[in-house]
């Protein structure tokens, strides 16, 4: 059986469950916009890429889906900058599909040639560039399970001419499996005074506030939260202190600079919470709870961190936590 690669590339996007396409059109990519239109996926056509890119961080952040956008190569893919810098910032789960010269035209200074790696290495997750049909799949396939663990940007390049042929249809690369980490069990006995939880932004990426919620009301150790993390629980809940940080509440920062102990999840403590490093929380004991492994120790060293999926974290090792 031959399809054609745009064919693929789209039969691999309605295999991950893709409602919507965020884009604008270019020559780089016309084959695939003409197997959108025979496909039910909707296409929503922005008139600037910029708007394509954020309207899908959006589309993430609210749906707790992956939002795809499609552009052109060139100026279709630098008009992402700034969309994918937010996306990477502010841990939304992003794929860009974008157009490149066909192969034998790269690294000749073409009609909308870019060095789209060297442009975006430092605010994506992950960068692939499509050198074979057989890898359209795998490719795809791949970028979802990133997109979806590490909660970031990435984005496949895909040169035209790779986009137009048709081409023997091999079987489908399985789907990357799910490796259950060993994670130790979350078995903490303490004996503090001062205890604090500290949500994050990463709190909303899970998307269960009722679970948050429990938590903290089965622990009774009162929380604060930074402002990315604003809007991730439920405000009437009693244990609730505010929000911290530069433009914080001055009680909250003091409440956390004289805690004992502290529990972070999902924030990587940035430099609006923390201010000065070596002055922030100098009697607290720290554990820190992220799945993604870039917000550990990112500006104060952790010593004592999980790696886990919140919602693992609070639906599991919460149970040895409270006994």
């Amino acid at each position: 059986m031959k399809i054609s690669s745009s064919r693929s590339i789209i039969e691999s996007l309605i295999s991950e469950n893709i409602e919507f396409i965020f884009g604008y059109p270019g020559g780089a990519v016309l084959h695939i916009y003409d197997e959108i239109f025979k496909s039910g996926i909707k296409h929503i056509l922005v008139r600037h890429e910029q708007a394509a890119i954020h309207i899908a961080d959006g589309y993430s952040r609210s749906s707790k889906k992956i939002g795809v956008v499609l552009v052109t190569s060139g100026p279709g893919y630098t008009n992402c900058i700034t969309g994918l810098a937010t996306s990477n910032f502010d841990n939304s789960s992003i794929l860009v599909l974008c157009g490149q010269v066909i192969k034998k035209l790269i690294s000749q200074n073409s009609f909308q040639e870019l060095d789209n790696l060297n442009i975006s290495t430092t605010i994506v997750k992950n960068f692939f560039s499509l050198n074979c049909y057989y890898n359209i799949q795998y490719l795809i396939s791949k970028s979802f399970k990133i997109s979806k663990f590490k909660k970031g940007p990435v984005v496949i390049d895909f040169p035209k001419n790779l986009t137009d042929n048709n081409y023997k249809l091999r079987n489908k690369y399985p789907f990357l499996k799910n490796k259950k980490k060993n994670n130790k069990n979350f078995n903490i006995n303490f004996h503090f005074k001062r205890p604090i939880i500290l949500i994050g932004g990463g709190i909303k990426n899970s998307f269960n506030f009722l679970l948050l919620d429990n938590f903290i009301k089965k622990s009774k150790i009162p929380f604060i939260s930074s402002f990315m993390g604003l809007g991730g629980f439920n405000y009437r809940n009693l244990y609730y202190l505010g929000w911290l940080g530069m433009h914080g509440d001055s009680c909250v920062n003091n409440i956390i600079h004289f805690s004992d102990f502290i529990i972070c999840i999902g924030t990587r403590l940035d430099d609006r919470i923390t201010n000065e490093n070596k002055l922030f929380t100098p009697y607290a004991k720290i554990i820190h709870i992220d799945i993604n492994i870039d917000s550990i120790s990112k500006t104060i060293f952790c010593k004592n961190f999980f790696l886990i999926d919140l919602i693992y974290f609070l639906n599991k090792k919460i149970k040895n936590f409270l006994k």
